[in-house]
């Protein structure tokens, strides 16, 4: 479930919506639904809306540093969130083509096909980057305090 403050504001979007675009027998479920996830925890009127990526507003990148799994995050992470966002060079890679037109200056067009994202070597990596994830993890959680008792920081 989101934090509070993004259904919140999912909340007031819906709204606005529904009021730009009438139509009771489609927008009254979904603002209940919203309503009661919204107003579950703590009231909206209580609640700020934060667009920050994580609760603690520090980015993936610099928990992953934090951690001591910057590597795992540069070398997995990183180019696996490209290819699932879709971040422009990722798709240049696997669905575009660059027009061989000089006169149009070269721009990228679709491909007839697009590529696969996965390639001969990818299940070899995926198997080696699992294990490296996988062992991280391990090392994490043996440096965690245990649940119940207290940090030694």
């Amino acid at each position: 479930m989101p934090a509070p403050g993004r259904l919140k504001l999912a909340l007031l979007h819906t709204e606005d919506a529904s009021s730009r675009f009438p139509a009771p027998d489609v927008w009254d479920e979904v603002l209940e639904q919203l309503d009661e996830e919204a107003n579950a925890e703590i009231g909206v009127e209580f609640q700020d809306i934060s667009l920050e990526g994580t609760f603690s507003g520090i980015d993936l990148r610099k928990m992953a540093i934090a951690a001591g799994a910057e590597v795992d995050y540069r070398l997995a992470y990183g180019p696996m969130s490209g290819v699932a966002h879709s971040e422009w060079p990722m798709l240049t890679r696997y669905a575009m083509e660059g027009c061989m037109n000089p006169l149009h200056r070269f721009h990228w067009l679709p491909r007839s096909e697009i590529s696969s994202a996965v390639r001969a070597m990818s299940g070899d990596a995926a198997l080696v980057m699992a294990k490296t994830l996988l062992a991280t993890y391990e090392r994490l959680m043996a440096r965690a305090p245990k649940q119940g008792t207290p940090s030694e920081n």
